[in-house]
């Protein structure tokens, strides 16, 4: 998305929200009557449809006043913020949305309109992998891999020192 007068050629622009049927919409070419239609239609027009994103509703602190709360509680919760996962890379960020899409494509597989791209798929790919070395083993210095040339790399994966990764 441009980024006007303020000297930046390009903004990675993110639009979140906790409900899957609204990106949907957003992303999709379905007819969902006149009045969602003509609010989507206006969304499209101010935004890039692929930069809108789910976030559960565990998940989006901008959800703790929309649950009933004190302007104490509210204060304390830091939701104008956003959550803390928003302040790192991208890379780093829950990958719901890939799944909701997942599931619209099973659930629909006569119409597979959810697209999953590479980058996508490697996100996806990177979280399992960390999940399964989490529940695996204890860290990098964990006994079940100490005999092993073992690193962990810029995403915080272990990785294994072989004679073909010193070529």
């Amino acid at each position: 998305m441009p980024a006007g007068n303020l000297g930046i050629d390009e903004l990675d622009i993110n639009f979140w929200s906790a409900t899957t049927t609204v990106i949907t919409w957003i992303q999709q070419e379905d007819n969902c009557g006149a009045f969602v239609h003509n609010r989507v239609q206006e969304i499209r027009r101010l935004s890039d449809n692929k930069s809108w994103r789910h976030i559960a509703g565990t998940m989006n602190p901008a959800d703790t006043a929309s649950r009933g709360c004190s302007a104490e509680v509210l204060h304390r919760s830091k939701w104008g913020e956003g959550p803390e996962w928003h302040k790192k890379s991208p890379s780093k960020w829950p990958v719901p949305l890939v799944h909701d899409k997942f599931l619209y494509n099973c659930q629909h597989p006569e119409n597979k309109t959810c697209e999953i791209d590479a980058t996508e798929l490697g996100n996806v790919e990177e979280h399992l992998i960390k999940l399964i070395q989490k529940e695996s083993f204890h860290g990098i210095t964990d006994a079940c891999i100490c005999f092993l040339m073992h690193f962990e790399d810029e995403h915080e994966i272990l990785r294994i020192e072989t004679r073909i990764s010193e070529c």
